[in-house]
This record gives structure tokens, sequence and C-alpha cells, in this order.
């Protein structure tokens, strides 16, 4: 009897099918409480084959965005800025140092091939003063805030 490569896999079901009808579920229902909820920046994925994970977050004069992307190569990543937001496009491959010695995939839960994540800024960016580094698989783009984004410096007010 031969054993299943993933025995925690639901069997019958692709695991990109059931990821891609549960991103339709919550896009769903955030649609339906719009207005009810405070408004958050989308991190959303717009194509591909897989979805890296994505963490925003805000600084005194920047926001930065990363992804984990490990496995992607420098030369395997495009980004492209705007005044509205950020995309990031990519590709894992698969390479053959995965393989057992007998010529095929033992096992393996890697997703390979391409991606690409969008993310809308929640302030006013100067996008076209973005810089970009890569460090041990995840992805860093940092922003500055446009000055009308800046919180205002605190002035003291004198009684009269």
């Amino acid at each position: 009897m031969r054993r299943s490569l993933v025995p925690f896999a639901p069997t019958g079901l692709a695991p990109m099918d059931l990821l891609s009808e549960m991103d339709r579920m919550m896009r769903r229902v955030e649609d339906s409480l719009t207005g009810v909820l405070a408004p958050r920046p989308r991190l959303r994925g717009t194509t591909g084959v897989w979805l890296p994970r994505a963490e925003m977050r805000q600084t005194d004069d920047s926001l930065e965005v990363k992804l984990e992307i490990p496995g992607v190569s420098r030369e395997g990543i495009e980004i492209e800025t705007t005044a509205e937001g950020l995309t990031v496009r990519g590709e894992r491959k698969y390479t053959k140092e995965s393989e057992s010695p007998e010529g095929g995939v033992y096992a393996s839960e890697f997703v390979y091939g391409a991606f690409e994540r969008y993310v809308e800024w929640p302030l006013p960016v100067k996008h076209e003063e973005a810089v970009a580094k890569l460090d041990q698989g995840v992805l860093t783009i940092t922003v500055p805030l446009a000055e009308e984004a800046k919180a205002p410096e605190a002035k003291k007010v004198t009684i009269e």
C-alpha cells in the first residue's frame, strides 16, 4: 500500500484550489463589511501560483513592506511602485537539488512558480524614492512618507 506524500492534506482537493476559494470568501466578507470596520490597507495577491506572506509597518517617516520569499533570487524579482501602491512579481524556480537520488521528489510541500503581490498604500508616499533589500529570504521595501502624511510636530500653546 502506497502512503500519501502529504498525509495531512485533504484527498481530492488541490491546496491552491482551497486557498483560492478561501481568498474569494474572505473578499466577500470584507466587501460586506465596508464602512462597518475601520479601513485598513489591502495586501492582496493578483495572479500567480503562490502568494508570499506580507507585513506592513509605519515608522515616523516611512512605510515598510516585508515579503517572505525564500528561494527567490534577486534576479527573479520585479518591483514597481506608483502613488497608489506597490506590486512585487517574482518566481521561485524548481531546482534539481531537492530531488532524491532515484531521480524524483520524495516529498515536498514547497510551491514553485510565479507570484504577484499588490500592496495598497494607506497614506501618501514618495513612491519614486522607494528602496528594497533582500536578506535571508525576506524582501524589505521602504518608502518615505509624503510630507502631508507625516504627523505634525507638537506645538505648545500659551494661554493669554
